[in-house]
């Protein structure tokens, strides 16, 4: 079967994303954040996990939106990791807002890109590019 191409998503309640065997959960999409999609093939969509490895979303769950515009003052982040995620997992959003609306979670010992913009808040972008806003606490810098 031939994959589709990649697309942007959102989804509508929180679904895991599942690794590579399908039943073992890698992470978390949470509604609100658009996403990457790599493929879709037979009733899964394709994301980039934890890791780099590849993850798994159920593609009934899936609803394609348009991909998200650039930020135009976003910093420039180096393109090596350069946190890690602390033992508690990090919760994103969209803005550096708690009451802004929710983002992924990442897992405990998810390698990030991480730039501090004030205030307690860090821009990250994780796995397959998924970006959002995490408290900096949450963060461990990487030797």
């Amino acid at each position: 079967m031939e994959l589709d191409q990649e697309f942007w998503f959102t989804v509508e309640a929180e679904h895991p994303v599942y690794g590579p065997d399908g039943q073992t959960v890698i992470g978390h999409v949470r509604p609100g954040r658009r996403l990457r999609a790599l493929a879709e093939s037979e009733g899964w969509v394709t994301v980039k996990g934890p890791g780099g490895s590849a993850g798994f979303v159920d593609s009934r769950v899936v609803v394609r939106e348009p991909a998200p515009e650039p930020a135009p003052d976003a910093p420039a982040a180096p393109a090596q990791p350069t946190h890690q995620v602390g033992p508690g997992g990090a919760p994103t959003w969209l803005q550096p807002d708690p009451s802004a609306p929710p983002g992924v979670r990442f897992d405990p010992g998810t390698a990030v890109v991480a730039v501090e913009i004030g205030n307690g808040w860090c821009e990250v972008t994780g796995p397959g590019g998924v970006r959002g806003y995490a408290a900096a606490r949450d963060l461990v810098a990487r030797d």
